[in-house]
Protein backbone atom coordinates (compact mmCIF):
# COMPACT_ATOMS: atom_id res chain seq x y z
CA UNK A 1 0.00 0.00 0.00
CA UNK A 2 1.30 2.91 -1.34
CA UNK A 3 0.50 5.33 2.25
CA UNK A 4 1.33 5.39 5.89
CA UNK A 5 -1.46 4.82 8.23
CA UNK A 6 -1.26 6.69 11.63
CA UNK A 7 -3.59 6.02 14.59
CA UNK A 8 -4.22 8.91 16.58
CA UNK A 9 -5.04 8.40 20.48
CA UNK A 10 -4.74 11.36 22.16
CA UNK A 11 -6.99 13.43 24.25
CA UNK A 12 -10.11 13.86 26.47
CA UNK A 13 -11.76 11.51 23.26
CA UNK A 14 -9.27 8.68 23.99
CA UNK A 15 -9.54 8.04 27.50
CA UNK A 16 -12.29 7.86 30.00
CA UNK A 17 -10.85 7.44 33.29
CA UNK A 18 -13.65 9.59 35.20
CA UNK A 19 -15.70 7.02 34.36
CA UNK A 20 -13.39 3.80 35.63
CA UNK A 21 -13.24 2.69 31.83
CA UNK A 22 -9.89 3.74 30.66
CA UNK A 23 -8.71 4.13 26.59
CA UNK A 24 -11.48 3.40 24.84
CA UNK A 25 -9.01 1.83 22.44
CA UNK A 26 -9.56 -1.27 24.79
CA UNK A 27 -13.30 -1.50 25.10
CA UNK A 28 -14.42 -4.30 24.07
CA UNK A 29 -16.72 -4.52 20.54
CA UNK A 30 -17.39 -8.24 20.38
CA UNK A 31 -14.90 -10.47 21.78
CA UNK A 32 -11.86 -7.99 20.86
CA UNK A 33 -10.56 -4.73 22.10
CA UNK A 34 -11.63 -1.91 19.86
CA UNK A 35 -8.14 -1.70 18.76
CA UNK A 36 -7.92 -5.21 17.67
CA UNK A 37 -10.87 -4.70 15.72
CA UNK A 38 -9.32 -1.89 13.90
CA UNK A 39 -6.10 -3.83 13.06
CA UNK A 40 -8.14 -6.57 11.93
CA UNK A 41 -9.96 -4.43 9.34
CA UNK A 42 -6.44 -2.26 8.47
CA UNK A 43 -4.63 -5.88 7.83
CA UNK A 44 -7.72 -7.15 6.01
CA UNK A 45 -7.07 -4.04 3.09
CA UNK A 46 -3.34 -4.57 3.24
CA UNK A 47 -2.03 -2.14 5.51
CA UNK A 48 1.28 -3.56 6.43
CA UNK A 49 2.48 -1.15 9.33
CA UNK A 50 0.84 1.13 11.86
CA UNK A 51 1.84 4.01 13.60
CA UNK A 52 0.06 4.90 16.72
CA UNK A 53 0.22 8.37 18.42
CA UNK A 54 0.34 8.74 22.15
CA UNK A 55 0.47 12.03 23.98
CA UNK A 56 2.39 11.54 27.47
CA UNK A 57 -0.81 12.27 29.27
CA UNK A 58 -2.65 9.29 27.32
CA UNK A 59 -0.01 6.66 27.13
CA UNK A 60 -1.49 3.29 25.40
CA UNK A 61 0.41 0.25 26.55
CA UNK A 62 0.00 -2.27 24.11
CA UNK A 63 2.19 -4.99 25.56
CA UNK A 64 0.51 -8.77 25.05
CA UNK A 65 -2.02 -7.19 22.85
CA UNK A 66 -2.72 -9.58 19.59
CA UNK A 67 -2.18 -8.20 15.95
CA UNK A 68 -2.58 -10.12 12.67
CA UNK A 69 -0.01 -11.76 10.83
CA UNK A 70 1.77 -9.22 8.93
CA UNK A 71 0.90 -6.05 10.55
CA UNK A 72 3.52 -4.22 12.14
CA UNK A 73 2.61 -2.20 14.88
CA UNK A 74 4.79 1.12 16.47
CA UNK A 75 3.98 3.63 18.86
CA UNK A 76 5.27 6.98 19.58
CA UNK A 77 4.65 8.32 22.41
CA UNK A 78 4.37 12.56 22.66
CA UNK A 79 6.50 13.85 25.58
CA UNK A 80 4.87 17.10 24.93
CA UNK A 81 0.97 17.51 23.61
CA UNK A 82 1.66 18.56 20.28
CA UNK A 83 -1.83 17.98 18.53
CA UNK A 84 -3.05 16.13 15.61
CA UNK A 85 -0.84 18.00 13.19
CA UNK A 86 1.94 18.13 15.46
CA UNK A 87 1.99 14.58 16.13
CA UNK A 88 2.75 14.05 12.40
CA UNK A 89 6.07 15.00 12.93
CA UNK A 90 6.91 12.43 15.05
CA UNK A 91 4.66 9.50 13.80
CA UNK A 92 5.19 9.56 10.44
CA UNK A 93 8.30 8.27 8.77
CA UNK A 94 9.29 10.93 6.38
CA UNK A 95 11.06 8.90 3.78
CA UNK A 96 8.17 7.00 2.62
CA UNK A 97 6.13 8.07 0.12
CA UNK A 98 2.79 8.38 -0.18
CA UNK A 99 -0.65 10.16 1.31
CA UNK A 100 -0.97 9.75 5.34
CA UNK A 101 -4.20 8.65 6.40
CA UNK A 102 -5.28 9.76 10.50
CA UNK A 103 -7.61 7.74 12.15
CA UNK A 104 -8.67 8.12 15.51
CA UNK A 105 -8.19 4.89 17.82
CA UNK A 106 -11.57 4.56 18.74
CA UNK A 107 -13.22 4.01 15.44
CA UNK A 108 -14.84 0.26 15.18
CA UNK A 109 -16.24 -0.07 11.79
CA UNK A 110 -13.43 2.10 9.47
CA UNK A 111 -14.11 3.02 6.13
CA UNK A 112 -11.84 1.43 3.18
CA UNK A 113 -8.29 2.76 3.37
CA UNK A 114 -8.71 2.56 -0.46
CA UNK A 115 -11.94 4.27 -0.92
CA UNK A 116 -10.27 7.46 1.29
CA UNK A 117 -7.43 7.24 -0.96
CA UNK A 118 -9.43 7.51 -3.85
CA UNK A 119 -11.51 10.03 -2.98
CA UNK A 120 -8.84 11.98 -1.87
CA UNK A 121 -6.84 11.90 -5.07
CA UNK A 122 -10.07 12.49 -6.65
CA UNK A 123 -10.50 15.82 -4.68
CA UNK A 124 -7.28 16.67 -5.62
CA UNK A 125 -6.25 18.43 -2.33
CA UNK A 126 -3.16 18.17 -0.17
CA UNK A 127 -5.89 17.86 3.09
CA UNK A 128 -9.04 16.31 3.29
CA UNK A 129 -11.00 15.64 5.91
CA UNK A 130 -13.47 13.00 6.43
CA UNK A 131 -16.40 13.32 9.33
CA UNK A 132 -20.17 12.25 9.80
CA UNK A 133 -21.82 14.36 10.82
CA UNK A 134 -24.61 12.09 12.15
CA UNK A 135 -22.81 11.34 14.80
CA UNK A 136 -24.25 12.79 17.34
CA UNK A 137 -22.16 15.52 18.17
CA UNK A 138 -18.81 13.42 18.95
CA UNK A 139 -17.54 13.90 15.23
CA UNK A 140 -14.63 10.92 14.66
CA UNK A 141 -12.61 12.41 12.20
CA UNK A 142 -10.46 11.13 9.43
CA UNK A 143 -7.92 12.70 7.75
CA UNK A 144 -5.92 12.40 4.42
CA UNK A 145 -3.45 14.42 3.49
CA UNK A 146 -0.24 14.35 1.21
CA UNK A 147 3.26 14.51 2.53
CA UNK A 148 3.87 17.86 1.51
CA UNK A 149 1.42 19.21 4.13
CA UNK A 150 4.18 18.00 6.62
CA UNK A 151 6.29 21.25 5.41
CA UNK A 152 3.92 23.44 6.88
CA UNK A 153 3.95 21.85 10.17
CA UNK A 154 6.07 24.09 12.92
CA UNK A 155 8.77 21.69 14.05
CA UNK A 156 7.66 22.47 18.10
CA UNK A 157 4.93 23.53 20.10
CA UNK A 158 0.90 22.77 19.64
CA UNK A 159 -0.40 22.58 16.42
CA UNK A 160 -3.70 21.32 15.24
CA UNK A 161 -4.83 20.22 11.56
CA UNK A 162 -8.79 21.55 11.74
CA UNK A 163 -7.64 24.81 13.14
CA UNK A 164 -4.16 25.58 11.94
CA UNK A 165 -3.25 23.52 9.17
Amino acid sequence: MDAQVVVFNSGYRSWVSDRGLGPLAFWPVGSQPCIVRLFVSLANEGVERVLIYCDRLHPLRLDGLATPDGLQVRAVVDQDISGTAGMLRLAVDSEVPGPIVILPVNMVDPPEVWTLLDLHRQGGADLTLFADPHSGGDILEIYVCSPEVLSHIPPQGYWDIKERL
